[in-house]
């Protein structure tokens, strides 16, 4: 039984041309990697490769021991969601129905849901501190809210691994602090995988497992925080 979500093996990424030298790495459940780098490396697309969203430009990428480009839109959902650091939802949906659009990919074609749709959505909003004000429309809420309402919504998908795109990149210190620990208690209590991009090298020392680190000029680094510090792999960010 394969006993990885994630498998890449010499896998380049990008549009037009690949983004970086061949790497290959293996995700088991569980885990939090963060994917730190200068801008313009790649790091979203990096994402976007992982969530199927585009093709890789060489190598190979299995989701769960099967090629990423083979599984159906639907199946694939139900096994790996990306959250980008900017969403678009109406204004005027509800927290509850923001979440509730988690459930899609369960879906049948008149897009109702079920009493196990509920709880699993009620679930999620608990889980994520939300409950409280789901019946808010998403527009009134703070950043720290919304960035826990749209979390709330990739678990509502009951993914096993969760992409995110800057999930702190509107939040103030102490919010940051308190959404790393909640990515970090629900990975290990739900034994979801994430992988964040972020530029915020203090909170992917104190919370990831382990650091995918690319250097600006194709290569990547893949190991835990301060044996890449220790390597030098970090010299764009003078720390």
């Amino acid at each position: 039984m394969n006993t990885f979500l994630i498998q890449a093996e010499n896998l380049r990424f990008g549009y037009d041309r690949a983004l970086n030298t061949g790497f290959s790495f293996e995700l088991p459940a569980g885990e939090l990697i963060a994917v730190a780098g200068p801008n313009g490396s790649g790091k979203t697309t990096f994402l976007k490769t992982l969530a199927g969203l585009i093709s890789p430009y060489s190598g190979s990428l299995l989701l769960c021991g099967k090629e990423i480009r083979e599984w159906r839109l639907k199946e694939r959902a139900r096994r790996i969601s990306i959250q980008f650091a900017t969403q678009t939802v109406p204004p005027l949906m509800t927290v509850y129905e923001v979440v509730s659009l988690g459930r899609t990919p369960y879906a049948d074609i008149w897009d109702s849901r079920t009493e196990e749709d509920a709880q699993i959505i009620n679930k999620v909003l608990k889980q994520t501190n939300t409950a409280e004000f789901a019946g808010r429309e998403i527009a009134s809420l703070s950043d720290g809210e919304r960035s826990r309402a749209f979390l709330a919504r990739s678990l509502a998908q009951c993914a096993k691994v969760i992409l995110l795109d800057e999930p702190s990149a509107f939040l103030d210190i102490p919010h940051t602090v308190n959404l790393f620990r909640l990515l970090k208690t629900i990975v290990q209590e739900e034994k979801i995988s994430f992988v964040l991009t972020t530029h915020n090298l203090e909170m992917a020392f104190r919370f990831s497992d382990r650091i995918l680190c690319f250097d600006g000029n194709g290569g990547i680094h893949l190991g835990k925080p301060l044996e890449l510090k220790e390597k030098g792999c970090f010299s764009w960010a003078e720390i």
